[in-house]
């Protein structure tokens, strides 16, 4: 009977600790929505800042590296792949310290003359 007793109470402990579970569950979806909305508001302020600053925007798709991506007609054009230094160097805050790291969906500041 004692032992009874026993397990009840680990169950209501149990069930009580799964409530609170469920709780911060909630919580933790409603704060990677928030960061999924402001990471979306970045885009559009790194956007507009470039734009502001005579340079344009490009989105890496899968595939890319940045000097295929130099040679896009909407970048340098054909032969230029050699400028993907200056793509690198304008987004080294994003790429960090090995250009050879790219991934889909950053969003590049293209320098223009």
């Amino acid at each position: 009977e004692e032992s009874m007793e026993l397990i009840a109470g680990y169950q209501q402990r149990a069930d009580a600790a799964q409530a609170m579970i469920d709780k911060e569950q909630g919580k933790i979806e409603e704060l990677r929505k928030m960061i999924r909305d402001l990471d979306q508001k970045i885009v559009a302020c790194e956007e507009e800042l470039a734009m502001q600053a005579g340079m344009d925007t490009y989105t890496v798709v899968r595939g890319d590296w940045l000097a295929k991506l130099a040679e896009y007609d909407d970048v340098y054009g054909h032969g230029y792949y050699a400028r993907w230094i200056e793509i690198y160097r304008a987004n080294r805050d994003i790429i960090g310290d090995n250009p050879n790291r790219i991934y889909p969906g950053q969003v590049y500041n293209i320098p223009r003359p």
